[in-house]
């Protein structure tokens, strides 16, 4: 038996937060599927509607996350790793 996913696709663009400021672009995805044991609180099935309704909350509140803490291109994260490591060398 299986069950069709419903697809959720957020793309984020934004300039990197470290020293190049490059332009960057993330993908988010999320899938969910409506089955027999996606129930609502009161025990009934969940529409397709509702199932993407929760997949893009779920996808949404990935997104604000990322755009919170930052997007970062490879050489500027293992720059700031390299200097974390270094910072946490230091202190010891």
């Amino acid at each position: 038996m299986t069950f069709d996913p419903i697809w959720v696709r957020r793309e984020i663009t934004a300039m990197c937060k470290g020293a190049c400021g490059r332009k960057l672009r993330r993908v988010v995805k999320e899938y969910g599927t409506v089955n027999p044991f996606s129930r609502n609180e009161d025990g009934t099935l969940r529409s397709a509607s509702e199932v993407r309704a929760i997949v893009a909350a779920k996808v949404d509140t990935e997104v604000a996350k990322q755009l919170r803490l930052g997007i970062y291109c490879k050489e500027c994260a293992e720059e700031m790793r390299e200097l974390a490591a270094a910072e946490k060398e230091g202190q010891q």
